[in-house]
């Protein structure tokens, strides 16, 4: 019997490779190269709950953990106000309880966002003050190994009333998309030009910091 199962299986694949150019499992029509009607169960590449089917350079597949990141945390730390440092930057530390926190990234008493995964990363930042300031900055820091560098950067913007000469926006708002190498540190930083008493309101509608993956490198 093994001898005749060989010899049909020599045929279909090499006598007449037109025949296998398609190859159909659940059907008879197949349309494709491997056309699969009906679920697929691969048990090479140690699979697992939750992993996702990658492949390397030279197409071979394997599972994969699937990396995802995101967090997001509304008000300051313990509801309090910050006043900021006159001509100096100040670190945001905003609520150490945040809404989410997958991966762990965002550690509540430092104020920082660890990258857990090396992606593409959507930051979105706000600073709520509670006194008019002409001039108040804020900015988005990165730290990798022994550098650090402003990755994001906002200046307060004036608008102008009639006959009331100039007021100011009362918050900063930073949003943008960042490139992180695992291990990363990023954090929000504040800086007023002006008096000694510019206030960050403390409330959690006035103030946020969020993250999420949006692609894993």
């Amino acid at each position: 019997m093994k001898p005749i199962f060989t010899f049909i299986l020599l045929t279909t694949c090499f006598i007449s490779p037109a025949l296998a150019q398609q190859i159909g499992i659940g059907t008879t029509s197949p349309t494709s190269t491997l056309d699969i009607n009906g679920t697929i169960r691969i048990r090479g590449g140690s699979p697992g709950a939750g992993k996702v089917l990658t492949s390397d350079a030279n197409g071979t597949a394997s599972w994969k953990n699937e990396n995802f990141a995101a967090f997001r945390t509304n008000g300051l730390l313990d509801g309090e106000t910050i006043t900021l440092v006159q001509n100096g930057w100040k670190k945001i530390l905003y609520n150490q309880v945040p809404q989410y926190n997958y991966a762990y990234g965002y550690s509540g008493l430092s104020g920082n966002f660890i990258a857990p995964y090396k992606g593409l990363y959507h930051f979105d930042a706000r600073v709520d003050l509670l006194d008019q300031q002409w001039e108040v900055h804020i900015r988005l820091m990165q730290k990798r190994g022994n550098s650090t560098w402003e990755a994001a950067y906002l200046k307060n913007t004036a608008i102008s009333t009639s006959g009331n000469g100039v007021t100011q926006l009362h918050n900063l708002l930073i949003s943008t998309d960042l490139l992180a190498e695992q291990g990363d540190t990023f954090w929000i930083e504040a800086f007023s030009y002006g008096g000694p008493n510019i206030r960050v309101n403390g409330a959690t509608k006035g103030n946020w910091f969020n993250a999420h993956m949006i692609k894993a490198l």
